[in-house]
């Protein structure tokens, strides 16, 4: 198994923004989305050491301390703590595709505590850890994270990223909204 990021959906809606729609002004000298002249993307990431190396990370719009055990958005780049694994667990429960999402470094795994995402030491029994593609398929090109008895809750930030903020489990009907659109994820 090969290890992979997971990037944002919102950076390819902005890619297809500028690509289809260019007299919108995507592209144009002087245009600015989120303080920023220039496209980003956003991948998953774990061991963050804060914005920029300040222990500090993103709860909300509280800075807290970053802890070691959650999942941050942060700025795609070649880092070995952007990349996961998809474990399949060997079997599907009403017919889905469930998975472990492993870390890169093969230690440990998501898991659900309320709406909280930790890195905990991977069990395939637990029904916290087993994960499954709501609307869309781990190998297609789009995805939504969620777990067997919380489909409307799924994988996201709160709204639009910014390096540091905590991945947690968010309604999917409004993070797939027009206002936020970041329920979607896709592999790379």
């Amino acid at each position: 198994m090969r290890p992979r990021r997971f990037i944002s959906i919102l950076t390819i809606f902005v890619s297809l923004l500028n690509y289809f729609w260019p007299e919108h002004g995507y592209r144009e000298k002087g245009y600015v989305w989120q303080n920023e002249t220039f496209e980003r993307e956003w991948c998953m990431m774990y061991n963050y050491d804060g914005y920029p190396g300040t222990g500090l990370c993103w709860y909300g719009d509280q800075n807290l301390t970053c802890a070691q055990d959650h999942v941050y958005v942060g700025k795609c780049i070649e880092d070995p703590q952007m990349w996961f694994t998809f474990v399949n667990v060997a079997s599907p429960r009403n017919g889905l595709d469930e998975r472990l999402i492993m870390t890169g470094d093969g230690k440990r795994c998501f898991e659900r505590k309320d709406r909280l995402l930790l890195l905990k030491p991977c069990n395939p029994y637990s029904t916290q850890q087993r994960w499954y593609a709501l609307n869309g398929g781990f190998n297609e090109s789009k995805f939504e994270i969620s777990q067997l008895g919380y489909s409307s809750q799924c994988i996201t930030n709160d709204h639009h990223p910014k390096s540091g903020e905590v991945v947690e489990l968010h309604d999917c009907e409004f993070s797939r909204s027009e206002e936020s659109q970041t329920s979607f994820w896709e592999v790379f």
